[in-house]
């Protein structure tokens, strides 16, 4: 009977794992704050790549918690660049406020693809990703105050 439960706790752990999006807010295990998905591998099995407020890491899925949060700002907070590696640019991991037409959307930079940086909605109900050059970049703000005032020069 035991063997039966086990297995019936991998099977929900595997459809858990089966569910994490891109983009999506999630709770680490002795990470303080929160982190969001930025890089998923084809099996469940396989580990997930996460940005947490100091460092990136990869971790197996089944170690992953997710989480209700107050507010998608406050998780831009936690893993936006700090003032001493902006000059590196957007690094994986890291989070900000990209401008789309007259839209602000919170974003966290997955792995860079060529000359593409990645950024992944943060918490959309329908996952999206931007492909964005080095142009694009200029459109990408630490802060959502910065954003909007983009928006009204640009409009």
């Amino acid at each position: 009977m035991t063997l039966i439960t086990k297995n019936h706790e991998n099977l929900k752990q595997q459809s858990d794992a089966e569910q994490l999006k891109l983009g999506e807010v999630v709770k680490l295990e002795g990470i303080v704050g929160y982190c969001v998905i930025v890089g998923l591998n084809p099996a469940p099995q396989l580990p997930v790549t996460v940005g947490t407020p100091s460092h990136l890491t990869d971790i197996v899925p089944d170690k992953i918690s997710k989480t209700q949060y107050h507010h998608v700002d406050d998780v831009v907070l936690m893993l936006q660049r700090n003032n001493a590696r902006k000059h590196l640019g957007w690094q994986t991991g890291k989070a900000g406020y990209y401008v789309e037409g007259e839209r602000v959307i919170p974003v966290a930079f997955g792995r860079q693809e060529g000359e593409y940086h990645i950024a992944h909605e943060i918490d959309s109900k329908t996952p999206r990703a931007f492909r964005l050059m080095e142009a694009d970049l200029c459109r990408v703000f630490d802060e959502k105050e910065e954003a909007e005032a983009y928006t009204l020069r640009a409009s």
